[in-house]
């Protein structure tokens, strides 16, 4: 008998404690509803009145913003204890934003933007190679590129230029300045004019010809203040005398940034004469049609035949 009282009074204190537990629950979860009750009602406050459109979308900017201007605050605190960390960080992101503000702004100029002349798609470069690899690319003979040029070799033409510097006299002091010998089509295939005179003809490339000049802008602006009555003046270069026939626009930049341009006659006679000397860069415009693969094959084919 005393087994089935006892049996009875533990499942009795049993359900008493599954009572007590299932109280405490209902008590926690009613705990959890009012604390989000609560927290709706504030979210409701700040984001405005019901009907509000743009109050959600202000409440999020503004929690936005304020979570950047901890994050900031944080950050500069974290810096201002280690001010030499700061220093290196600083200037490793300008290292890195300067060089790649380098590295665009040459692949927009180079790879990008057209040349700044006429036809500038049509304009390449031409060069002599040997057989060794340092021999890639090397400039031309004067006697190469008059062949050339009167063979013509698929091109619709073909000028020649070499940078040179000159000792220019300009009043009473000498000053060194870029310049550049230059073929007497050299402006014309580019597109260019001068802006006051005259420029060079096809006649000026032979030897013994006028030992005339034309003057960049730059030059003529900033030694005698864009003065018209330069044209037909004498200026000493290199100790000899030549006349200024020529003054180029301000807008021609031909690669190197010269000074002054003198015609192909003023080279030394050894050369003009010998083909072994390679002095001139030679530029040539390819008519519409034409690849440039079958004009390189047809100067490498009148190169053989030059040197056999």
């Amino acid at each position: 008998a005393w087994v089935e009282e006892w049996r009875a009074e533990v499942e009795f204190g049993l359900r008493q404690h599954h009572s007590r537990r299932r109280r405490l629950d209902i008590a926690v979860g009613m705990l959890r509803d009012a604390v989000n009750v609560r927290r709706i009602a504030a979210r409701a406050r700040r984001v405005g009145p019901r009907g509000d459109l743009s109050a959600p979308g202000d409440a999020r900017q503004s929690m936005l913003w304020g979570g950047f201007r901890r994050d900031l605050g944080l950050a500069m605190r974290r810096l201002r204890r280690a001010p030499m960390l700061s220093l290196g960080v600083g200037c490793t992101l300008a290292l890195g934003i300067g060089a790649n503000t380098a590295i665009y702004v040459v692949g927009d100029t180079v790879l990008r933007r057209p040349l700044p002349y006429a036809d500038g798609d049509r304009l390449f470069m031409v060069w002599e190679e040997g057989p060794q690899p340092s021999a890639a690319r090397t400039p031309v003979s004067v006697p190469d590129f008059l062949d050339w040029r009167a063979a013509s070799e698929g091109f619709e033409e073909l000028a020649a230029f070499a940078d040179r510097d000159f000792n220019v006299t300009i009043g009473d002091r000498a000053d060194r300045v870029r310049g550049q010998v230059v073929s007497g089509n050299f402006f014309e295939l580019l597109g260019f004019g001068p802006e006051r005179g005259t420029a060079f003809i096809p006649a000026n490339d032979l030897a013994g010809g006028e030992r005339i000049v034309v003057l960049s802008h730059g030059l003529w602006q900033r030694e005698w203040g864009r003065d018209p009555g330069v044209v037909g003046r004498t200026l000493s270069i290199d100790d000899v005398p030549f006349t200024v026939v020529g003054i180029m626009p301000a807008d021609f930049r031909p690669p190197g940034a010269p000074s002054i341009w003198l015609p192909l006659s003023v080279l030394d006679g050894d050369l003009r004469l010998w083909r072994a000397t390679h002095v001139l860069n030679v530029v040539g415009r390819l008519p519409p049609a034409v690849e440039p693969v079958e004009v390189e094959t047809r100067l490498t084919e009148r190169a053989q035949e030059l040197w056999e």
